[in-house]
């Protein structure tokens, strides 16, 4: 018996799966041009998923141009994933040019601005983003013409293409797992985020309630947030927590820490307040992000784990996923999400300046 041969897409099934014309089809996959890259686009993806059997052109022949916002210039974690986003644009350097702005995630006007002015500028945003109703709005105004990605932290919102990122509920539940071992005998653990809106420190503390409440240790926890976020505020904060709550035997610090701001002998109020506060006392400490403060704070015995996001692989991610949208590389990483490292004073490594 004959095989059957599968039946090719037509030019007429890409054109009405795309909403465009059959001449529309005809000039994009014919090269021809005189088709807006963005209709291009559409094209381009109709006829990769009704798998034509014949080459499919990229729809750019420009070189693209992405956006990254990022948080202000000084947060350390900013220039960690500055330096990563300079890094990983250089391999992809005939693709694509990268553009990088910084912004005061408390000046909602200028981030508004930011986010909405890429619309027919960029061909792609990849934002670091406050979970706020105007970076909603923002990027629910812009999705519609270019792809918004967002890193690192994500906004209650759809209209994103995707987040890249750790799962930051697992590393707040990873972080109350590291703090048990402190809480024999009735001690306590508390967590401190930061009061302004990045998604990531919320969904870190609800990690780590819900595998204290899963070990039933809810009753020996605490959380906490503190605001303003300023050395003073966090020093004073974290001092009178410890002075106050004598079985106190593990901190969790969700975001808190960050190597920008300088004062005393730590850069890190946190820890300033545990050496301040320590006497006869071990505190069991853990915090996110490697950076040169936080491996001089193992090194000295001070806090015991990192949890770091690896800002590389989530930069890299996440350009390979705009080329891929805009058909210039084949692959698309399996997931959006990234990995999550545990460093100790045993396996730290020298981080990036």
């Amino acid at each position: 018996m004959p095989k059957t041969r599968k039946k090719e897409a037509r030019f007429s099934d890409i054109a009405a799966k795309a909403g465009v014309g059959i001449a529309t089809v005809d000039r994009v996959l014919n090269d021809r041009g005189n088709v807006s890259p963005a209709t291009a686009l559409k094209v381009v993806q109709a006829a990769r998923e009704l798998r034509i059997n014949r080459l499919v052109p990229s729809p750019y022949r420009k070189q693209l141009r992405y956006k990254v916002i990022l948080a202000r210039r000084r947060f350390g974690f900013a220039k960690r994933m500055n330096q990563a986003f300079i890094k990983c644009a250089s391999t992809f350097a005939k693709s694509m040019t990268l553009e990088r702005s910084f912004v005061n995630e408390d000046d909602a006007a200028t981030l508004d601005h930011e986010i909405t002015s890429c619309a027919g500028k960029y061909d792609g945003l990849i934002v670091l983003p406050v979970n706020t109703l105007e970076v909603r709005n923002a990027i629910r105004k812009i999705s519609p013409a270019l792809p918004v990605i967002t890193i690192a932290t994500d906004v209650d919102d759809d209209a994103r293409h995707a987040f890249v990122g750790i799962n930051n509920v697992k590393a707040g539940r990873t972080a109350a797992f590291l703090c048990t071992p402190a809480m024999h005998s009735g001690k306590r653990a508390a967590a401190l985020c930061l009061g302004h809106a990045f998604a990531s420190q919320g969904d870190r503390v609800r990690g780590f309630e819900a595998y204290m409440a899963g070990h039933h240790l809810s009753e020996q926890v605490s959380t906490h947030v503190i605001d303003p976020a300023t050395f003073d505020a966090c020093f004073a904060f974290t001092r009178r927590l410890i002075c106050e709550t004598p079985n106190l035997a593990a901190l969790y610090d969700a975001g808190v820490y960050d190597d920008s701001v300088v004062a005393g002998v730590y850069a890190d109020a946190v820890a300033a307040a545990i050496v301040a506060e320590k006497k006869d006392r071990q505190i069991h400490y853990i915090g996110h992000e490697l950076t040169q403060g936080t491996v001089q704070l193992m090194q000295d015995g001070v806090m015991n784990f990192v949890i770091d996001q690896d800002p590389d692989q989530q930069a890299l991610r996440a350009l390979e996923m705009l080329l891929h949208i805009h058909g210039i590389i084949d692959h698309r990483s399996p997931t959006s999400q990234t990995e999550f490292r545990i460093y100790c004073k045993e396996n730290v490594p020298n981080p990036a300046a």
